[in-house]
């Protein structure tokens, strides 16, 4: 399936944490990635147009067993109750440049 995608997006299974407006941390898996937002899956559902703050686990691109741990700003655009859980929409909001950085080298793959 080819998709019409301005910004192509890599499948990946990253864990990451959310806080709610209530600052309560939930759970997060990452779906999928891009350099300018990412699909992910959790237990809570979220407001479209309202901003979180993230934090991802992000692998190493040279395959080793670190991480880097990515906090960030996002933008919810969509929340779809999918099985028990919710696939969640979101753009970047908020990024630390070399953040960026590491994100739109994991992005690349996506076009290779």
């Amino acid at each position: 399936m080819v998709e019409n995608r301005s910004v192509p997006r890599l499948m990946v299974a990253w864990h990451a944490a959310l806080r709610l407006p209530s600052k309560q941390i939930v759970r997060a898996k990452v779906v999928n990635i891009s350099s300018s937002g990412m699909q992910f899956t959790t237990a809570e559902h979220l407001i479209a147009n309202q901003k979180y703050e993230m934090q991802i686990t992000v692998p190493d691109l040279n395959g080793s067993t670190s991480t880097t741990l990515v906090p960030c700003f996002i933008e919810c655009l969509y929340t779809i109750l999918s099985g028990g859980d919710y696939r969640v929409g979101a753009k970047f909001s908020g990024m630390a440049p070399e953040h960026k950085t590491l994100i739109a080298r994991w992005s690349e793959k996506a076009m290779r």
